[in-house]
């Protein structure tokens, strides 16, 4: 009996043993996860604090941009820590910046399920959060009657295709020519190069506005 009970508590520190090294582990790839997140998101950061300038050398108006670009980009990495996976569906980002106006305006979203990596994840949360932002201030979200489709789709069917977004108001604008100014311009490509993606395009109607970008492969992950 005694040598059963000696092999019995042999198996059990054995058992122990194999535990803690498995918990071991996964403290370790979630710190090397968080690690990896953290090195992705400076230099989003960087390049935030590099755009965006003081209005009219307003620093008060210049810490209020730079916090609530923050902010996004904190909820974005709050997004694709939920599940503790490297990537982000494109739809979740975008229906996280517009939920708050759901309710309340007539929004539709489509497109096709895609996940995007991390990184371009938080890039493309920004080039979103900017043109909700400018809907809210001078577009269709600051009216009742106005109107947001955002849908996207595969430019053509063979593998490693770009994704085209597209973002489209209609309902009357206040100020025509606002996405064209300041800092948000520099983050969705109104006249350059967008901060994620290329081939970006800015149209300002009478009535509305419509943009779109190109998500190349190494921005997305279709599933």
């Amino acid at each position: 009996r005694a040598q059963r009970i000696g092999v019995a508590a042999d198996l059990t520190d054995r058992r122990i043993t194999i535990l803690l090294r498995a918990a071991a582990k996964k403290r370790e790839r979630a710190m090397l996860e968080q690690r990896h997140r953290l090195n992705n998101l400076f230099p989003v950061i960087t390049a935030l604090v590099n755009m965006v300038g003081a209005p009219d050398n307003d620093i008060a108006r210049y810490k209020q941009i730079l916090i609530e670009k923050i902010g996004a980009l904190q909820a974005t990495h709050l997004l694709l820590s939920r599940d503790g996976s490297l990537s982000a569906s494109l739809r979740d980002l975008i229906a996280q910046e517009l939920q708050p106006y759901m309710g309340t305006h007539n929004i539709s979203i489509s497109g096709p399920e895609v996940k995007m990596a991390e990184g371009s994840a938080e890039s493309f949360a920004m080039i979103v959060h900017e043109l909700t932002t400018n809907s809210v201030k001078h577009g269709a979200l600051g009216t009742p009657a106005g109107r947001i489709e955002v849908a996207w789709q595969f430019a053509a069917q063979e593998p490693g295709a770009d994704i085209v977004f597209e973002w489209s108001e209609s309902g009357e604008r206040r100020v025509s020519t606002s996405a064209r100014r300041g800092f948000g311009s520099l983050i969705i490509g109104a006249d350059g190069e967008p901060i994620v993606g290329h081939s970006s395009k800015l149209e300002m109607l009478d009535h509305g506005l419509k943009y779109s970008v190109r998500l190349p492969p190494k921005a997305i992950g279709a599933s």
